[in-house]
């Protein structure tokens, strides 16, 4: 089921505001933004050991956006909504993208095996079940100009391939959550 922006606005915001910065911090002289923070207090070198820069502890909380940089709560690029579906859409165009690569094998070459069903043997596709796969990854490349698009629902995949392609997607989100819980 596809998100709405809300959902994806309070996913990202709570990912935020689990990224707090460490009380102790050293910014870039030039830009202002934490270039270094840790829990204790600690000394920074910009050039390889010739300035080191004591850290300084920073008052207001502040949170690690997705683009890497440090706000306090209310300025988080995570309340936009236009920040939200800008990185969302891309976070879709890559699944999307993944999903077409999963099916390469099975309209480049001639002579590939599926596993139709679980615990079936593999067997070609027939001529129809490969004109099914060419559709379903002309739909996933039309998915961008959908309506309401990026919230949108993926569609299925074909039933002759369905079992290996949703094997590879659970794979993907199985990293996707690994990589989220260290983040």
């Amino acid at each position: 089921m596809a998100k709405t922006l809300e959902e994806v606005k309070a996913e990202y915001l709570s990912a935020a505001k689990n990224r707090q910065c460490g009380a102790w911090v050293v910014k870039d002289p030039e830009t202002g933004a934490v270039i270094a923070n840790s829990a204790q207090k600690f000394r920074h070198s910009f050039d390889k050991g010739a300035s080191w820069v004591e850290s300084v502890q920073q008052v207001d909380p502040l949170y690690r956006s997705a683009d890497g940089t440090y706000y306090a709560e209310a300025d988080l690029p995570e309340q936009s909504d236009e920040f939200c579906t800008q990185h969302y859409a891309a976070e879709v165009r890559s699944e999307r993208n993944a999903r077409i690569s999963d099916t390469d094998s099975y309209v480049q070459l001639s002579d590939v095996t599926v596993q139709k069903s679980a615990k079936s043997k593999r067997s070609a596709l027939t001529d129809e079940e490969k004109a099914e796969v060419l559709v379903y990854r002309q739909t996933l490349r039309d998915l961008p100009d959908a309506s309401g698009w990026p919230f949108v629902d993926f569609p299925a995949a074909p039933s002759c391939i369905a079992v290996e392609v949703e094997e590879k997607i659970a794979q993907r989100e199985a990293q996707r959550n690994m990589y989220r819980r260290r983040a």
